[in-house]
């Protein structure tokens, strides 16, 4: 497997190159070489480039492409920028696949916490959930009830795409073919919620802080974990989704496919620890 990691940071005045260069001798099994007092290198494998660490007034900005068989092996590379990360006032560290994210979610307890259903949440599974259907088809239901235009609508998936609304922040992504879910799951928090105590999604400016990193991790969280559709890594947030779900899904052997009331539990626990509260569509978008 191939992942490019990107990294860039400033030192702590009370810290030198050589005490990083030093930190990583101390952590690494792999071969080094120190061509001068700023310049330090590391030899992943011969298909990897080198992890470089050349600082040019106490900053480094560089990338690696990586590629091991072994995914051990990218835990030991984002353990050795943890290891000196304490060394920079700030130390940014990016990948293709979400791995530092993950790393560090990994070494943290969740901070998502599985929460009860309410009566009226309870009522709302009931009514869509039958024996023969999947909990995800479940979701799309009760998405569907949330947002349709006319209670007379007739439901369908396709009812779903063409209702995306074009005023979400991803519609131009959701608009590319395959890629619908993602729009329906942005519709359906711009259209029936509230972030923090902002007011609702579509009155707020989308540069609200914090909204589109929980738009985003949300919609990007949810069709990776609940429908298998992986469309890349957002940042933190969404790390943290993916333990959630190893952590209360995976670690118990739980078929989350036949669960429907695990599966809402799953998603409006994520849903309030990201600040969104469902309220329903503005009365006046009703019929």
């Amino acid at each position: 497997m191939s992942c490019t990691i990107y990294y860039k940071g400033k030192l702590k005045k009370r810290y030198n190159p050589t005490d990083v260069f030093n930190k990583i001798i101390e952590n690494t099994r792999w071969r080094y070489e120190m061509k001068n007092e700023y310049f330090f290198t590391v030899i992943i494998n011969l298909k990897s480039e080198p992890l470089n660490f050349h600082f040019q007034n106490s900053c480094i900005d560089d990338f690696c492409k990586v590629h091991v068989e072994d995914d051990k092996e990218y835990d030991r590379i984002l353990e050795l920028f943890f290891s000196i990360r304490n060394m920079f006032s700030q130390l940014e560290i990016q990948d293709d696949l979400g791995l530092w994210n993950d790393y560090l979610a990994k070494r943290n307890s969740c901070k998502i916490k599985l929460r009860e259903l309410s009566e009226d949440e309870i009522k709302v599974i009931e009514k869509f959930d039958d024996q023969n259907s999947t909990s995800k088809n479940v979701l799309l239901r009760i998405i569907a009830s949330s947002i349709r235009k006319d209670k007379n609508d007739i439901i369908t998936y396709q009812y779903l795409i063409d209702h995306i609304n074009p005023n979400i922040t991803g519609y131009h992504f959701a608009s590319m073919k395959g890629l619908e879910l993602y729009g329906i799951l942005e519709t359906w928090i711009y259209e029936t919620m509230t972030y923090q105590n902002c007011g609702r999604v579509s009155d707020i400016d989308k540069t609200t802080k914090g909204l589109q990193s929980s738009i985003n991790a949300f919609t990007f969280g949810i069709a990776e974990t609940l429908f298998g559709i992986y469309g890349g890594s957002t940042g933190d947030k969404q790390a943290k989704i993916r333990k959630f779900y190893h952590q209360e899904i995976v670690s118990k052997n739980v078929e989350i496919e036949k669960d429907s009331v695990l599966m809402y539990q799953y998603v409006v626990s994520i849903l309030e620890y990201l600040g969104f509260q469902f309220v329903g569509r503005k009365k006046e978008d009703r019929k």
